[in-house]
């Protein structure tokens, strides 16, 4: 049955896309939240997810992305998280819509269009979908990275990635992604937390 739910929920979200996915997550805590010993069908249950976010990523056509000029100079970010983040250990990767941007002494500049910019943070403070934060670090155009990392880039649409050196939340996202992202969240630090043997 766990492999026809994979199968499932791989299909169908690349067929309808992220509107799908969260339906999807949203069955699954419906699911966990009526199961007694909701332990037990934990594992299967964040397996389901992730095919399903597997299968809307694979679904999007490909990104055409455009280098940004202001990617060089510019030193402070905001703008919208995009997706929903990924915590692995003590840092979190996610995708920031940018709608402004500054120079070290300058006023801030907004964008005509939001550029998206790939980020990896530290743990803290975390941050979920929709979010609106405000970060500081040297950028990375992708003009500048080797070819593997220029084709990572490109698959997440990312014109440029930065490692923060200061990450604030500015205000806290609302909807039903944010809402996902918040308990996707939770049931990734449950399941760590009930490994045998890890530390937690």
């Amino acid at each position: 049955m766990t492999g026809i739910g994979l199968g499932l929920a791989f299909l169908v979200c690349a067929a309808l896309g992220w509107e799908a996915c969260a339906v999807v997550a949203a069955g699954i805590v419906a699911r966990l939240a009526a199961t007694p010993r909701w332990r037990s069908v934990l594992v299967p249950a964040i397996g389901i997810g992730a095919a399903a976010v597997f299968g809307a990523w694979r679904g999007e056509p490909p990104r055409v992305v455009v280098p940004a000029a202001w990617v060089d100079h510019a030193e402070w970010l905001s703008g919208e998280v995009g997706e929903i983040p990924a915590a692995t250990g003590r840092s979190q990767r996610f995708v920031l819509q940018v709608t402004s941007f500054s120079a070290e002494g300058e006023q801030w500049t907004s964008l005509l269009e939001p550029a998206t910019v790939c980020v990896t943070a530290p743990r803290y403070p975390e941050v979920d979908h929709g979010d609106t934060v405000r970060l500081s670090g040297r950028l990375h155009s992708i003009v500048d990275e080797p070819a593997a990392i220029r084709a990572f880039l490109r698959s997440r649409g990312c014109t440029a990635s930065v490692f923060p050196y200061s990450l604030a939340v500015q205000q806290r996202g609302t909807g039903i992604r944010h809402l996902a992202s918040r308990i996707g969240r939770r049931l990734t630090a449950s399941a760590v937390g009930a490994a045998p043997g890890d530390p937690g």
